[in-house]
């Protein structure tokens, strides 16, 4: 029986290192999508036990970048375009079906934090898409459909996402506690974005298959069960969760008064006015195939910095944050059926 994995979450809770530590291990599955530094020079040979032909490699890399369109970014929507995904999620899907009937393994994890992502991409889109697609592939072949959906409380994500995606998130809110401040009002579409309950009932209610969450605090204090768990799930003995994980990027503020801005960008106003621009040329083949490149790698070296600066948290900001979702969180828990309290969830 063939095995289909669904996984998606949010930005900055985990995703990458499941992909790189977990996924594109596993010798019995094939990954249908991957980062794009995959792809890199440097990259190339890292994942060398994946028993596959150049050619099959190749189709991967092809259909990652048309996932790309299938399901992309809020901020790589070209305005001055109408916007047509059922374009590229038919073309996706034909590939995607192509690339699965091609691997010799029956086991394949579809992977990216875009599919269920409703900060930077358009989650409920992409679960309508992903149903379509889901009844598509059943159509042309018999598998079971599982789903993994990774997340972090609420507090813990939003500073992290701040932090992380600062020089974004600053053209939407202008600053810090503004960003906060529009998460914990329920009468905004925003703090509907972090009910992790709504979006497990979507899932459950659109494929209504097994769902495994992952929440990452387990990843950092409780390994040993969150292998036990993608064990299980994946249904493989061939997890093996490191013991000296980089819990680095995790960023736990346990204990911490402040958080520091990672990213952050120069000249905004004059970054802001480019992006349309290129956002455009990128529709002509000639700026797309050799401009588009040496100009993102000059906008990463001369806008995008590494900053210093630090934003001060105070006691008070993460219980309200956590009082916010408190209620959602405790149905979220029955759900799953794990102790989200001991993770400081409510």
């Amino acid at each position: 029986m063939n095995l289909l994995i669904l996984h998606g979450g949010f930005q900055r809770c985990a995703t990458t290192y499941l992909q790189e530590e977990v996924f594109f291990k596993l010798k019995d599955f094939t990954c249908l999508s991957k980062p794009q530094d995959y792809f890199s020079s440097k990259e190339k040979n890292k994942f060398e036990h994946v028993r596959r032909s150049l050619k099959v490699k190749d189709e991967i890399k092809k259909l990652f970048l048309l996932q790309n369109d299938a399901f992309p970014a809020k901020f790589l929507i070209n305005k001055n375009f109408p916007k047509n995904n059922f374009f590229y999620v038919e073309k996706y899907q034909e590939d995607l079906l192509k690339v699965i009937k091609a691997d010799e393994n029956k086991k394949f994890i579809l992977s990216h934090e875009s599919l269920f992502d409703r900060i930077n991409y358009f989650a409920d889109e992409n679960i309508f898409h992903l149903g379509n697609i889901i009844s598509f592939l059943k159509e042309h072949f018999q598998f079971k459909l599982k789903i993994i959906l990774t997340v972090r409380n609420q507090a813990e994500l939003l500073y992290s996402i701040y932090s992380y995606d600062n020089w974004r998130q600053k053209k939407t809110f202008k600053n810090f506690p503004n960003f906060i401040e529009n998460f914990l009002d329920k009468k905004k579409e925003f703090h509907e974005i972090f009910d992790f309950n709504k979006l497990y009932l979507k899932l459950k209610n659109t494929f209504n298959c097994e769902i495994l969450t992952l929440p990452i605090e387990m990843l950092a204090k409780e390994e040993k069960e969150y292998e036990r768990k993608l064990k299980t799930f994946l249904e493989t003995d061939d997890v093996h969760i490191r013991s000296n994980i980089n819990v680095k990027r995790l960023k736990f503020n346990e204990g911490n008064k402040q958080i520091y801005i990672s990213r952050e960008v120069k000249f905004l106003n004059l970054y802001n006015f480019f992006v349309p621009i290129h956002k455009f040329f990128l529709n002509f083949k000639f700026y797309k195939n050799f401009l588009a490149n040496p100009l993102r790698k000059l906008k990463k070296n001369i806008m995008t910095i590494k900053s210093g600066n630090k934003i001060v948290i105070n006691k008070q900001m993460t219980e309200k944050i956590i009082s916010s979702y408190s209620s959602c969180n405790r149905d979220f828990e029955k759900l799953i059926k794990i102790d989200l309290s001991k993770f400081n969830y409510y």
